[in-house]
C-alpha cells in the first residue's frame, strides 16, 4: 500500500475492476496493474545497492529514474537504510542478536524485508558501512552543486 490512501484506493479499485470477472488474480498482474508506489521501488534500489548486486541496481534505476530522475530521493533511502544498519550493526558488535535488533525498531521492519536486513546487517561491517555514508553524503552534495543534468535518461522519456 502507498502513503496516499486515496491513491491506494483507486489502486485497489483498479484491481476489483480488472478481476471482477476471474474473481482471482495473481501477484504478477497486480504489480502491472498498480501505479508507481516510490517507498516499496526505493526498498528495490536500496536493497540492490546494499546487496551489492550492480546488475540489480542498473535494472531497478532504469525504470526509477523514468519517474523520478532526480538522483535526491535515491540517495536519501540509501543514508536512511545505512544509518539504520549502522545502529544495528553498533549493537550487533556488542552481542545482540541480529533478527531481535530488527524487530525491536521502530517503525518496524515489514516482515518480508527482516531476513534481508538481517543479511546485510551480517555482510556489512561498521567500516564498511561508515565509509558508504561519507560516500552517499558526497554523491548527494555532489548531486546539489552541480549543473550536470540529474539523469541523462530523464531526456529519454
Amino acid at each position: 500500500l502507498g502513503n496516499d490512501r486515496y491513491v491506494t484506493q483507486q489502486e485497489l479499485a483498479k484491481i476489483c475492476l480488472y478481476a471482477c470477472e476471474t474473481k482471482r488474480i495473481s501477484l504478477a498482474e497486480a504489480r502491472v496493474l498498480v501505479g508507481y508506489n516510490q517507498d516499496v521501488e526505493l526498498d528495490d534500489v536500496v536493497h540492490a545497492v546494499a546487496d551489492r548486486n550492480l546488475k540489480e541496481m542498473d535494472q531497478v534505476l532504469q525504470v526509477q529514474i523514468r519517474e523520478n530522475p532526480s538522483p535526491v530521493p535515491y540517495l536519501r533511502a540509501l543514508q536512511r537504510y545505512f544509518n539504520r544498519l549502522y545502529s544495528l550493526r553498533v549493537e550487533l558488535d556488542k552481542g545482540r542478536g541480529a533478527e531481535d535488533l530488527i524487530k525491536a525498531l521502530r517503525p518496524p521492519v515489514f516482515y518480508k524485508n527482516v531476513p534481508v536486513m538481517v543479511r546485510h546487517l551480517q555482510r556489512w561491517k561498521l567500516d564498511q558501512i561508515v565509509k558508504a555514508l561519507k560516500l552517499l553524503v558526497d554523491a548527494e552534495l555532489a548531486s546539489k552543486s552541480s549543473d550536470v543534468p540529474a539523469f541523462y535518461a530523464s531526456s529519454r522519456k
